[in-house]
This record gives C-alpha cells, structure tokens and sequence, in this order.
C-alpha cells in the first residue's frame, strides 16, 4: 500500500510541475477601483500536421504501343520537420495499382514511383515510404510551388493484351508525420 501512495504522489507531482512549468500566472480578478485590471492565460496546442496539395489526374492518352508514362507534381507540407511518410495504394485488393475498364473485369497493372526532390522510389502498394525529404515547413502551398512527384508507368506489354475500352484507377496518397 505504502508502495501505491508514492507513486501516485510522484505522478500528480509530475503532473503539477507539467501544468506549472508553461503557465506564467494563473487568472486573477481585478480590484474595486476607479480602473480594474484582471489576468488570464491563453493557451493553444498545435499539432504535428500534414497537408498534400496541387495534386492534379494523369491522363496516359491512348495507348500508341509503346510503355505510358505520367507524372504529377505535388506540394507537401509539414509544419514539424522538412521529413514525413507516405503511402500510396490503389483500389485494387491490398491496395493494387490497376486500372480497369468499366465492366471491372479487365485490368492493366502499372507501376508508381514517388520522388521528394532528393530520391526516387518504387512504391509497393498501401506500404509506407518512409523518411521522405524536402516537405514545406514554412507554408502550406508550398509558395505556390511543389516538391515532390508522384510516376505512374503502364507496359506496353501489359496495355496491349488488353480488351479495347477506357480504363481507369483512383490512387491515393496518404501523407503522416515522421
């Protein structure tokens, strides 16, 4: 029992010293007077915070029989550090990169590639890449500019195999704090 009251002791001491150790004073009232002047704190948390931004479709075009290659620039921020992960999947099961035509039926694999401005890497569907390089962390839009790029890149091989029809595929990209 003895054991229990110290460390509850301890951990609501901790706990004092936390709430103590960023406030200046503690509100007061004013005094009957001519003038009153009371004191409050303000007090605001700010997150670890993400955003993705500028992101725009790619359209491959038609097939014309060779490899299709698109790309996208993209802004993200990070308001803790120039680092961050990202994970990229498609619609496919466990998050597959493949477009398919209206029916569902036929798909055409292809490959993404994310770069931050200091690598180049292949994606594996939905698993995080890591330490990535160069967010923002001055503003949200990049100042109207982008810092990395997101590839897509469809085989010939693969486009030519394939029924006639419009194929398309929803990749998301989920930006985290590192």
């Amino acid at each position: 029992m003895e054991k229990f009251g110290l460390k509850s002791f301890l951990a609501g001491a901790a706990l004092v010293g936390m709430a103590l150790s960023g406030v200046a004073t503690a509100a007061t009232d004013g005094q009957l007077g001519t003038t009153s002047t009371g004191n409050l704190n303000v007090t605001l948390g700010v997150p670890d915070m993400v955003k993705i931004t500028d992101l725009d479709d790619i359209n491959l075009g038609t097939f014309s029989g060779a490899n299709m290659t698109g790309a996208d620039d993209v802004c993200v921020y990070h308001n803790g550090a120039a680092t961050y992960n990202v994970t990229i999947s498609g619609t496919g099961a466990g998050g597959a990169f493949a477009l398919k035509d209206a029916s569902g039926l036929n798909t055409i694999p292809f490959s993404v590639t994310y770069g931050d401005g200091s690598s180049v890497q292949v994606a594996t569907p939905s698993v995080v890449l890591t330490n990535r390089q160069n967010a923002s962390t001055t503003s949200v839009s990049c100042n109207s500019g982008t810092n990395a790029t997101l590839s897509v890149n469809v085989l010939a091989v693969d486009a030519a195999a394939s029924p006639v029809g419009t194929y398309n595929e929803t990749v998301t990209l989920l930006v985290a704090p590192f």
